[in-house]
């Protein structure tokens, strides 16, 4: 049985900020909240088509315009279908606004694993991150971080690299470990406009290998056992031969469905936004997973796989997130986009190791 990492958009693409960089800011962004309907559908065969380890992951747009009492609700469904030998783990993406005492009593009491966005110090989170208002976001987020290391709360932090952070490796290090948080990763920025030209807040291959190298140096320097740095570390792992942990060097992609407001099924999050798998409300989940459509979508990220052939770092790297693979079409492939960049990085790495 596969294991399901189900990405449940609660309220669509809806979402209280106005992020440049969103990969769905050209949506309305009008929240659309996920009726009782398709929670129990959704519930119901998540749950019945897992193992003994079950996952729901709340995401968005942003997951907390649902409010408190949706998440009750879904909980109230969990356990009326699940099975006496399962645990559910329920984890939450939130840009962290409407997050507050009441909603963090409620992930406390019920194990939520958490992920705050954070995009560094203020003057660079607060270039992109603004409010519908473009009011900024960034005290707000500090504020709810607070509250979660004041009740020992376990969270972690997603940094989305832009052209306004990534030049600055060392600053983005130091301002996360004074702010407290020892787990961040990164996720990247890059989109095309309608006449196939980078957005300004895009970052480049080059921009992110020198990232990345400054960032593993930082690291090294701090030495620092308790910090995590998940992306990074995974291409550290890549170099020695060990397991990783990260979605993109694993081809799990397969493992992961995005569930709309509706029941429209999509493939990951990160993938072409109209790769439209089917729709849970009207089929059941084995059906979707091997549908017509899904089958499809793996044959064209197979098809990515195999413009890696015969390169060094093919096992470690598997050719990244294949989302990086189709980012001018949603037809016709690519090699990734970082290519150059997991290349550099890996090499640098090994040279750099060999020397401890």
């Amino acid at each position: 049985m596969v294991t399901l990492l189900p990405l449940i958009q609660v309220s669509s693409f809806g979402c209280n900020l106005r992020c440049r960089y969103y990969y769905y800011h050209f949506n309305d962004q009008i929240p659309r909240i996920m009726n009782r309907g398709v929670l129990d559908k959704l519930t119901k065969e998540v749950i019945q088509n897992s193992g003994m380890h079950v996952y729901f992951c709340w995401h968005g747009g942003e997951p907390t315009l649902a409010g408190l009492d949706f998440f009750q609700e879904a909980l109230d469904i969990q356990q009326f279908y699940k099975r006496k030998d399962q645990k559910i783990t329920n984890s939450i993406q939130t840009n962290g606004v409407l997050v507050d005492e009441k909603w963090i009593e409620f992930f406390s009491l019920n194990n939520f694993q958490i992920g705050i966005s954070l995009d560094g110090p203020k003057e660079i989170h607060d270039c992109y991150r603004k409010d519908r208002n473009n009011g900024n976001s960034f005290n707000q987020v500090i504020r709810t971080i607070g509250l979660l290391r004041s009740d020992r709360i376990n969270f972690g932090v997603i940094c989305v690299l832009t052209d306004k952070n990534v030049n600055c490796p060392e600053k983005v290090y130091d301002f996360f470990v004074n702010e407290g948080i020892e787990n961040f990763n990164f996720g990247l920025a890059v989109m095309y406009d309608e006449r196939r030209y980078l957005e300004p807040f895009s970052i480049t291959p080059k921009q992110f290998e020198i990232f990345m190298i400054g960032l593993f140096e930082k690291w090294m320097a701090e030495d620092n056992p308790n910090i995590k740095i998940p992306r990074l570390q995974d291409f550290v792992r890549g170099v020695l031969g060990q397991k990783t942990t990260c979605c993109e060097f694993n081809d799990w992609c397969h493992h992961y469905l995005m569930f709309d407001y509706d029941g429209t099924v999509r493939a990951c999050c990160s993938l072409p936004q109209n790769w439209v798998v089917g729709n849970i409300t009207s089929q059941n989940l084995p059906d979707i997973l091997s549908s017509p459509d899904l089958m499809t979508v793996n044959k064209k990220i197979r098809a990515v796989r195999q413009l890696c052939r015969g390169c060094k770092w093919q096992k470690p790297c598997r050719g990244g997130c294949p989302g990086y693979s189709f980012l001018l079409s949603s037809e016709n492939g690519h090699r990734n986009y970082f290519c150059s960049s997991y290349k550099n990085i890996y090499r640098y790495l090994q040279k750099r190791i060999k020397k401890l």
